[in-house]
């Protein structure tokens, strides 16, 4: 969203490029933009919604068995520090809701990206 006038209900959007997901982006940029757009997106969350801190305290299973399943495809020292990750986020997971399904397929290039990166 470029702009918004909420007495006239309307909004200037900008034109996106869905041909030009973070799926194509090198790594380390692709997770800075992503971790830029969570932090910018977050909002307060509502009373009654799963608590951060239950389901992050369940991912360092997950991710193991996972990896185990799929036969290691991610190096080991990327499954210790997304674990490690986890239990420093279950520690202090603050209040805000995010984006649930925020990833990098579904983080698409506009125009502004295209002229000025």
């Amino acid at each position: 969203m470029l702009e918004a006038d909420r007495e006239h209900g309307a909004l200037l959007l900008e034109r996106l490029d869905s041909d030009r997901t973070l799926r194509t982006a090198e790594l380390a940029t692709a997770a800075e933009i992503a971790g830029s757009l969570i932090h910018e997106l977050a909002v307060p969350a509502s009373a009654g919604l799963p608590l951060l801190a239950d389901i992050v305290s369940q991912k360092p299973g997950i991710l193991r068995r996972r990896q185990g399943a799929l036969g290691e495809p991610v190096p080991g020292r990327w499954i210790d520090l997304a674990c490690g990750l986890a239990c420093d986020l279950a520690t202090d997971p603050g209040n805000q809701l995010v984006h649930g399904d925020l990833h990098y397929d579904n983080i698409v290039a506009g125009s502004r990206a295209a002229a000025g990166h």
